[in-house]
């Protein structure tokens, strides 16, 4: 790699970039976020794969556009107020399963707005010790989450919210016979003056189910407000 590519790469005013040196930044941080995405892959269990592909497309992506937003503000401070104010009515509701996703997506920002101001070292630094550093913390948990999940299952009070009007034995008939072995409705009421209702079941999970992907994924279910499984010790 020769001097004047190096110099093209990093030029410091990214508010001066032509085609060729935007292009280069958005192929350079397409690859790095497949790379990211990759090493996302690589320090994941196959638990749940479709949700990783879904995490894996999000990272790519991601690394593409913070290296737009990066070429769009440069070095204008009125034009970082202007977006951030543009994506403030943007609301997401997802829940992270694991905080390692976080990480990973903090990741993605970090290496897109590198290259987008021309910090190519960051991500070619950067890139390979995260990487081996997700790699080897990959089982540092399987041990905790094994003794948390009892053999026998663990049994609690699931208190679900739902919104009115909407049939909560339906929507959970599913997740609740495919995931626990008794479940008994307990208690119902009306919650928010009317404008919700909150059952209350006394569950009990099958074997190896993990409660807190249990709550993470009843969370996901459209027309669930809140879900929260107060374990019995």
């Amino acid at each position: 790699m020769d001097n004047d590519f190096l110099k093209l790469l990093a030029l410091e005013d990214v508010s001066s970039q032509n085609a060729l040196q935007l292009g280069i930044r958005f192929v350079l941080s397409l690859l790095a976020g497949i790379v990211v995405a990759l090493v996302f892959r690589r320090s994941r269990d196959e638990s749940n794969l479709q949700s990783d592909r879904a995490m894996f497309a999000t990272l790519v992506l991601l690394s593409v556009l913070i290296c737009m937003v990066t070429a769009v503000i440069g070095n204008y401070v009125a034009r970082a107020f202007s977006l951030a104010g543009a994506l403030s009515i943007v609301r997401f509701r997802t829940i992270v399963e694991d905080t390692r996703d976080t990480a990973f997506v903090i990741f993605t920002v970090v290496v897109g707005m590198a290259i987008g101001y021309g910090q190519i070292l960051v991500p070619l630094i950067g890139i390979p010790l995260v990487a081996v550093a997700a790699i080897l913390l990959k089982d540092w948990s399987k041990p905790e989450n094994a003794a948390r999940v009892s053999a026998t299952g663990i049994t609690g009070s699931l208190l679900v919210r739902v919104g009115l009007g909407i049939d909560a034995t339906d929507i959970l008939k599913s997740i609740l016979s495919e995931k626990t072995n008794q479940c008994t409705c307990v208690q119902v009421a009306t919650t928010k003056q009317g404008a919700a209702i909150e059952v209350k079941y006394r569950v009990q999970l099958m074997a190896g189910i993990d409660p807190v992907l249990f709550v993470n994924k009843m969370n996901r279910i459209e027309g669930i407000q809140s879900a929260t499984l107060e374990l019995e010790t």
